[in-house]
């Protein structure tokens, strides 16, 4: 995911790379088709997914700030969130930048997709 902020005159780019876990979802069709001739027809189909993912892992991968790179002053801490499956989680001490911060447990991240497609089909 690719971010820009804007803080008065400061600008501020920055993108992070997600680690999901793998989900579980569905995908459904529907279509009908109507016949113009014996070898033409026109038809619509329209599908439709959803699928729940839950983020693991969040890291910076570029962080620039007015056109300087600005990554490799960043700290572990700064680049890296963890989220874990642990309801009495601890946040990482303030103190260690060497080590990632941990986020709590994994917050569900939706994916869904709705699409219609129409066209002519011929048959040979």
């Amino acid at each position: 995911m690719s971010y820009k902020y804007n803080f008065g005159s400061t600008i501020i780019e920055k993108d992070e790379k997600m680690k999901l876990n793998t989900s579980l979802g569905f995908t459904g069709y529907v279509g009908f088709s109507i016949p113009i001739h014996a070898q033409l027809a026109l038809f619509v189909e329209g599908k439709s997914s959803l699928g729940t993912y839950y983020l693991q892992r969040l890291e910076v991968t570029k962080y620039v700030v007015d056109g300087k790179d600005q990554l490799a002053a960043l700290t572990i801490r700064d680049k890296v969130t963890v989220y874990e499956e642990n309801k009495n989680y601890r946040e990482t001490p303030v103190n260690d930048p060497n080590k990632p911060r941990t986020g709590g447990p994994p917050y569900p991240v939706v994916a869904s997709n709705v699409s219609i497609t129409a066209g002519i089909m011929i048959s040979l």
